[in-house]
């Protein structure tokens, strides 16, 4: 069974947290979670390869902002194609494309 906890530990305590942790003889694991990353196991793990190690993923709040911003342009139809970029940006700079 799996169980997470979140626990507020000084920071100067942090390390003795875990220690104290994985000596309890029940416990099997122990992992600290930093603020900002996602670790949930579907979302890391590839289905395609189940013996891919998880990767954990970690964004700034600008970085999560940026894909919020994204998101919501999508939702809204305010998208171009790959293609349309493509032909614009040689319209724009034909001498590049020689």
């Amino acid at each position: 069974m799996r169980y997470t906890l979140e626990i507020e530990v000084a920071d100067n305590k942090s390390s003795f947290a875990e220690e104290f942790f994985k000596s309890i003889s029940f416990v099997k694991k122990v992992r600290a979670i930093v603020p900002n990353e996602i670790a949930n196991e579907s979302f890391t793990k590839s289905k395609a390869s189940p013996q891919v190690k998880q990767k954990v993923v970690r964004l700034s709040d600008s970085e999560k902002e940026a894909i919020n911003i994204g998101l919501k342009s999508i939702r809204l139809g305010k998208t171009v194609t790959h293609e349309s970029v493509k032909a614009s940006t040689r319209k724009k700079f034909p001498a590049l494309f020689n």
